[in-house]
């Protein structure tokens, strides 16, 4: 009787074993890929993050990963979060450095640093200038600089040098600014920095000549008469027309 029973339980387990579910596949690449736009698409942001970082953890080597940390970074960038917007487009460009994709990631972090400067000048106005730090806008200058050097033939240069002109204007203005303040409160030689940095480094700006300007007060403040000949030749040169020039200084407007 005791075998019986035992014989029983033998032929009860085997038939459970054999009724029992077998373990679900893993989902795909492309299935968490799908999801995870799925998700987004859905605006459940938090979830479409977890699902892109089961994708890239789970196949890293996929090409739907490196799809998907493209959309995480630019996700980031939709929901005006910069910060984790720029690590993700540099996460992407240390895994790929030479995926085509590089460019866009590129032009995703100039997009990320021009906006965060125009939201500063959106709450806090026009204010002093040496109340700003532009760092956001010399950011977004030589990363939209890198692309358009580095990958010229992308879709995304036009554009990238386009922003460098308005970047190049401001950021020069903005030092400009900074450069008068620093003649106001007596500082020439804070001033020259600020002006040759204009010349040297936005030496296509519009505000050249102010530059020039800048460097004729600030060398008349300390006396160095050798380098504001040289500033007076440069603005000779280039704009004949300056009341700052000694043969101008008289002449009836």
């Amino acid at each position: 009787m005791k075998k019986f029973i035992q014989l029983i339980f033998f032929i009860l387990s085997v038939a459970a074993a054999g009724c029992a579910t077998a373990p679900e596949e893993p989902p795909t690449d492309q299935e968490l890929y799908d999801e995870a736009k799925s998700l987004q698409a859905r605006a459940d942001y938090d979830l479409a993050f977890d699902k892109y970082d089961e994708l890239i953890a789970t196949y890293p080597a996929s090409l739907y990963t490196q799809q998907g940390m493209l959309d995480v970074a630019y996700l980031h960038y939709q929901r005006a979060d910069y910060a984790s917007a720029l690590d993700a487009a540099d996460r992407f460009m240390q895994a790929y450095p030479d995926n085509d994709s590089v460019a866009y990631a590129l032009y995703l972090q100039g997009l990320t640093h021009f906006l965060e400067d125009q939201n500063l000048i959106d709450r806090v106005g026009f204010q002093d200038p040496t109340e700003r730090n532009p760092e956001s806008m010399r950011q977004a200058f030589f990363t939209f600089k890198q692309l358009a050097e580095q990958y010229p033939e992308s879709k995304y240069a036009e554009d990238a040098v386009n922003r460098m002109r308005y970047l190049i204007n401001a950021l020069s203005r903005s030092e400009i600014h900074i450069a008068n303040y620093y003649l106001r409160r007596g500082a020439p030689i804070a001033a020259v920095g600020r002006a040759k940095q204009v010349l040297d480094i936005y030496r296509d700006s519009t505000s050249t000549e102010d530059a020039l300007t800048v460097l004729v007060l600030a060398y008349q403040m300390m006396g160095e008469e050798e380098n504001l000949q040289k500033v007076y030749q440069l603005l000779e040169l280039n704009f004949p027309q300056s009341p700052l020039l000694p043969q101008n200084e008289n002449t009836d407007n």
